[in-house]
């Protein structure tokens, strides 16, 4: 046996449990393991749970509030001014240093996984992506990290930000975000999601897409989103979104607001 953690609490185990580990994989969990491993971590009674996941982290802009002059009127525009002045200036070494601080925060504490957005657009270009492949270099011993291009502007209402997605995934990035409802109109909205699809077919990567996240009732770029994979998708009416079944997850945001990373049963088509 390669690794043996004893005296562990898991949930659904009645007392504490031994867990077994060979070749990266659980082999067993019950109440006291024979034998002896070749490494042996006493938990102590600790809970021992799976590796905690993070998929949505903004990391280009974590820790802003330690540089950026404070927000003297308190009120949103003011706050995307004096950010969108920072991201003119970032420095990818610099956007780098403040997201390894946080990565080793989130790992110390159990978390495995990290899906990093970059905004990608012509107000910063592709600093903040570069900083973030740098980060995922230099922490890619410790947990898995996806860097997502994302546009952050918009793809339609910023012209250029379509050519730097594309960029952005030839160095390297893992995902294509997408915004369509930051758009002007709803055929905005339906080419921002085209373009996505496009990119995406091109580079053979998954697509990860905020939609609706508005209060307006009439946004309508998730209906666009469900229709253009295939008709293997349900809906959940309750709460006027969609999600399909496999791997797709959900954020929980006000109304019909929800984030859809799709499979790749539903990419391309």
């Amino acid at each position: 046996m390669d690794v043996i953690v004893r005296h562990a609490v898991v949930r659904g185990h009645q007392g504490m449990v031994d867990i077994v580990i060979e070749k990266d994989r659980i082999a067993s969990v019950q109440p006291k393991a024979p034998g002896k491993g070749r490494r042996e971590i006493d938990a102590a009674g600790s809970l021992v749970l799976p590796g905690l996941f993070n998929l949505h982290f903004h990391a280009d802009k974590c820790l802003l509030g330690e540089i950026m002059r404070p927000n003297l009127s308190g009120t949103l525009p003011e706050a995307i001014e004096i950010t969108n002045d920072f991201k003119r200036k970032y420095d990818p070494a610099e956007v780098a240093e403040r997201t390894l601080r946080v990565l080793e925060t989130g790992v110390k504490n159990g978390t495995t996984f990290f899906r990093l957005f970059a905004d990608v657009g012509t107000i910063g270009g592709l600093r903040a992506s570069r900083g973030l492949l740098l980060a995922r270099e230099k922490f890619r011993r410790y947990c898995e990290i996806q860097v997502v291009a994302f546009p952050q502007e918009g793809i339609v209402r910023d012209p250029g930000a379509a050519e730097l997605l594309d960029e952005a995934m030839k160095e390297g990035c893992d995902i294509v975000g997408g915004l369509p409802w930051y758009e002007y109109t709803d055929a905005e909205a339906r080419e921002h999601i085209d373009i996505c699809f496009d990119i995406a077919k091109r580079y053979d990567r998954d697509i990860h897409m905020l939609v609706d996240d508005t209060d307006d009732e009439n946004s309508r770029s998730l209906e666009y989103l469900a229709l253009r994979p295939c008709a293997r998708i349900f809906t959940v009416a309750s709460r006027r979104a969609t999600a399909a079944r496999w791997r797709l997850t959900t954020t929980s945001m006000p109304r019909r607001s929800w984030t859809l990373l799709l499979p790749p049963e539903l990419r391309y088509r």
